[in-house]
């Protein structure tokens, strides 16, 4: 139990991380900052591209074990990148308007889901 709420905490301390990245970059461009809160480029060091290198061979592995039974899968090599970003760009921005909202809401209300209508009655 506590494992996951610190994998919880993390990841939402990391969501803020980028938020205020993005934010102090942006801000870079029009205002002189201090040097310490100064971002020069959003484009990662080494360390980002040996995440970005493992990343990498971990989809050549996973195609080259489903190529045995998906033929002309290796076309989608250069696409697979993408994956990661958009799912890291959708986890900060989710997490950042989610907790908003759950702690500024209604007191004594409760959260209700609306499954949307699929045509099945």
């Amino acid at each position: 139990m506590w494992g996951i709420y610190v994998e919880y905490l993390t990841s939402v301390f990391w969501s803020y991380t980028m938020i205020m990245i993005l934010l102090l970059w942006t801000l870079g461009w029009f205002f002189d900052l201090p040097k310490e809160l100064l971002i020069p480029t959003l484009i990662p060091s080494w360390g980002g591209v040996l995440l970005g290198a493992t990343c990498l061979l971990q989809f050549a592995v996973s195609l080259i074990i489903d190529s045995r039974y998906e033929k002309d899968i290796t076309k989608t090599y250069y696409w697979m990148i993408w994956y990661p970003l958009i799912y890291w760009l959708i986890n900060v921005l989710t997490t950042a308007v989610g907790l908003i909202k759950a702690i500024f809401k209604e007191r004594n209300t409760r959260a209700i889901w609306t499954s949307p209508d699929r045509g099945i009655r």
